[in-house]
């Protein structure tokens, strides 16, 4: 990764105008490479990069087609694990108050892959203090949310103790 030309530094702001792209592939293949990049290579980029692609990857999530939408939300859980799960979360929990139904479907999905891969006891403290919002779409993403971190907690037990 360090003797990459360009540098990935240089790289990744140059794919972001590409995840515009009209043609589906060209959106899929490029939002793949931001995710192993977040991966494989996220030291070299700042905080501050990583989050400006999570906004475009929020737009993403809009895409018809279904193997966009699941490459945006696997490549949340890396920059999560690249930058830590806070920023991303709030970004997530934030994305939950939309109106369009795919969209709120497709955040869940994100924030259950941010706890998978940040470990559940980092993002329930967030999600569960974003189930006092009063709106009903929020505490559904949530609760479906949660259900998905207390599934992973108990996969954890279940391989802790039956050492």
């Amino acid at each position: 990764m360090t003797k990459m030309t360009p540098p990935i530094k240089d790289l990744l702001p140059r794919l972001t105008p590409i995840l515009k792209n009209r043609h589906e592939k060209v959106q899929e293949y490029c939002i793949e490479l931001v995710g192993k990049i977040a991966d494989r290579g996220s030291e070299f980029v700042s905080a501050r990069e990583w989050m400006r692609i999570c906004f475009e990857l929020l737009e993403l999530l809009k895409a018809h087609k279904k193997s966009i939408r699941r490459a945006a939300i696997n490549t949340f859980g890396y920059i999560a694990k690249a930058i830590g799960p806070h920023d991303v979360l709030a970004t997530l929990l934030n994305n939950l108050k939309v109106q369009e139904r795919q969209l709120r479907v497709c955040t869940t999905v994100a924030i259950a892959i941010v706890s998978e891969t940040c470990a559940p006891f980092t993002v329930l403290p967030a999600i569960m203090n974003e189930y006092r919002v009063p709106e009903i779409n929020v505490q559904n993403g949530v609760l479906k949310a949660s259900l998905s971190c207390s599934s992973i907690l108990a996969k954890w037990r279940r391989i802790i103790f039956m050492r």
